[in-house]
């Protein structure tokens, strides 16, 4: 039994440990992309310029 669990251990981290999660992440199609800019350029100012209110000093964004 814990010879079992030893092994389902070693694969489980093994899997993780590939970069395999971590390119799924950086390929973004280009519906991604415009949704992304359409965010930046439209929502993200005005949330901007509340947190900046809120804090009483210039905070730096993306």
């Amino acid at each position: 039994m814990t010879t079992r669990r030893i092994l389902f251990r070693l694969a489980a981290a093994s899997f993780l440990a590939t970069p395999f999660a971590a390119a799924a992440q950086e390929r973004l199609g280009l519906a991604e992309r415009r949704a992304i800019a359409a965010y930046r350029k439209d929502s993200y100012p005005a949330i901007e310029q509340g947190i900046q209110q809120a804090a009483g000093f210039p905070v730096r964004g993306m």
